[in-house]
């Protein structure tokens, strides 16, 4: 019969940190279902990423988030909650969502890092009611609308 297994503190200490660690995880895709980011992982946008209709983006206090300067297409990542969509992004001050670049910031590179979070609702914006419009530099992203109930996003 064998005695009880003991594991050295050293490896134990090893062990946890690296579980502490997480993954970096490359976001490159949009979201089509209900997704959620924690704070294990830290989340890279390498692209412009949308949460699409239907689905909720739910971030757990403590989340790093961290855009590329520019995808491919020279467009500068951002999170962009589509109508429809939805974000829960609901930080503390011990453990704040942290949303910023992976670039190191210098004096002559600090613009163009993030391309931002837009929210997109369906909100009665000025002019007609009903009147939409599209957001300036993203392709057929649509807002506006006859909703002004509408919500779409819980940030803290």
């Amino acid at each position: 019969m064998r005695g009880p297994t003991i594991v050295a503190p050293t490896v134990v200490a090893l062990l946890c940190a690296f579980a502490a660690q997480g993954a970096i995880v490359s976001v490159t895709k949009d979201i089509a279902v209900d997704t959620k980011w924690t704070s294990a992982n830290e989340y890279n946008l390498d692209t412009q990423v949308k949460v699409l209709a239907g689905a909720t983006l739910t971030i757990q206090p403590g989340t790093m988030i961290r855009a590329a300067k520019n995808d491919s297409s020279g467009r500068a990542p951002a999170l962009i909650i589509t109508q429809g969509a939805k974000i829960d992004a609901q930080g503390t001050a011990s453990q704040p969502i942290t949303f910023t670049t992976q670039e190191t910031i210098t004096s002559t590179n600090n613009r163009g890092l993030w391309g931002g979070i837009v929210v997109c609702g369906f909100g009665i914006l000025s002019g007609p009611t009903g009147t939409t419009s599209f957001v300036e530099g993203l392709d057929n992203i649509v807002y506006g609308g006859t909703n002004n109930t509408d919500n779409s996003r819980i940030f803290y």
